[in-house]
């Protein structure tokens, strides 16, 4: 992906999209901008091993039908994020997890274990609450300390300095 979208001489960057980043529809879409190509690349990451781009992903995968330049300077700051992890190389093989599949069966039985009092639904502060990371761009220190609770490691790259 660095190579293919000119990004190997871009500075790496600690966030892979900048909080409150306001993206608006554009008018149509560019045709040379190759923005839905580097998203599906981007979606199959996310799905399959970089759960801490998600949000960022997810969020620029409701342009599909009107991105501009703009948003695919987006997309690509999420490429900078990866360069810089040291896992950018995709594995070889195709593997499909079909996480949505059965979703209303999983809610019922959820209920029924609450009703049973076998598991009990708390509030979870936003400090405290790791999944955000998946919902929304994040300031750097809640990103930093919820991708450190996740497990993902990040592999320090002396040159950058950002």
């Amino acid at each position: 992906m660095v190579i293919t979208y000119g990004l190997q001489d871009a500075k790496p960057t600690s966030l892979p999209m900048t909080p409150g980043c306001s993206l608006a529809p554009s008018d149509g879409k560019d045709a040379t901008i190759p923005f839905r190509a580097l998203l599906g690349q981007l979606q199959w990451v996310a799905r399959c091993t970089r759960l801490d781009i998600m949000a960022a992903v997810s969020a620029l995968s409701r342009f599909c039908a009107s991105y501009g330049p703009g948003h695919f300077v987006a997309l690509k700051q999420i490429v900078r994020y990866l360069k810089d992890t040291g896992v950018i190389h995709l594995a070889s093989d195709y593997v499909n997890n079909n996480r949505s599949k059965h979703i209303e069966v999983r809610n019922m039985y959820i209920r029924e274990l609450v009703k049973a009092k076998m598991v009990e639904a708390l509030y979870v502060a936003s400090a405290d609450n790791t999944t955000d990371i998946f919902t929304k761009p994040l300031p750097l220190p809640a990103f930093l300390t919820h991708r450190e609770r996740l497990g993902i490691m990040w592999i320090e790259n002396p040159e950058t300095k950002d």
